[in-house]
C-alpha cells in the first residue's frame, strides 16, 4: 500500500484533468468515451448518491448528472482535493477501498473505473464485497479494467513514452 499510495501522491493531478479537457484528440477520445460509456452503464437518476472510488483527479464527475450528490475516494489527498475543485460540493474520503470504514446501504451508484487491476489479488474479493455492502438494495456497481485484448497494450505503450506517467508500472 505505501509504494502504491507514493506513486500516486507523486502524480500531479492536472495530468489526467488535462489529457480530457485539453489533450491531443486521440487522448480527449478515449478518456470521454470510457467515462461517457461508464456512467451510460450506471444508468443513473439525476438526484442519485454516488461514490467514485478511486477518483483520481476526478475526471468521472463532468460526465455524471449535475444534482447526484457524489462522494470521491482516492488514496492521495491531492486527487481528492482536486476532484472537489471540479465539482466543489463533492465530499472526499482520503484513503483506501481496503481499510475504509463505508457505510452499508449508503451509494445508490458506485464508480470502480480502472482500480480493481492496482489491488493485491488477495484483496480484490474483500474489497468487492465492501463495495457491494456499500450498495443501497438495487444499487449498481460499474466497474471497469483495461481490456488488455484490445488495443489497451499498444495505448499503453505509446501513453507511457509521450507522457510523465508509466503505465506499466501501475498495472
Amino acid at each position: 500500500m505505501d509504494e502504491r499510495k507514493k506513486l500516486y501522491d507523486a502524480q500531479d493531478p492536472n495530468h489526467y484533468y488535462n489529457a480530457l479537457i485539453k489533450g491531443n484528440p486521440v487522448q480527449r477520445f478515449w478518456h470521454k468515451y470510457k467515462f461517457m460509456t461508464a456512467v451510460r452503464a450506471g444508468r443513473m437518476r439525476p438526484d442519485e448518491k454516488v461514490l467514485d472510488c478511486g477518483c483520481g483527479s476526478g475526471t468521472l464527475l463532468l460526465f455524471l448528472p449535475p444534482d447526484a450528490k457524489i462522494t470521491v475516494m482516492d488514496i492521495s489527498q491531492k486527487n481528492v482535493t482536486f476532484a472537489k475543485k471540479i465539482r466543489p460540493k463533492t465530499e472526499g474520503i482520503v484513503g483506501s477501498v481496503e481499510d475504509a470504514k463505508l457505510k452499508k446501504n449508503t451509494y445508490d451508484s458506485i464508480f470502480f473505473v480502472e482500480v480493481l487491476e492496482h489491488l493485491k489479488p488477495e484483496d480484490e474479493k474483500k474489497v468487492l464485497k465492501k463495495l457491494y455492502d456499500a450498495l443501497k438494495p438495487g444499487g449498481k456497481l460499474v466497474l471497469t479494467t483495461p481490456n488488455y485484448h484490445s488495443m489497451w497494450p499498444l495505448v499503453e505503450i505509446a501513453w507511457s513514452k509521450m507522457n510523465p506517467i508509466d503505465y506499466s508500472c501501475q498495472h
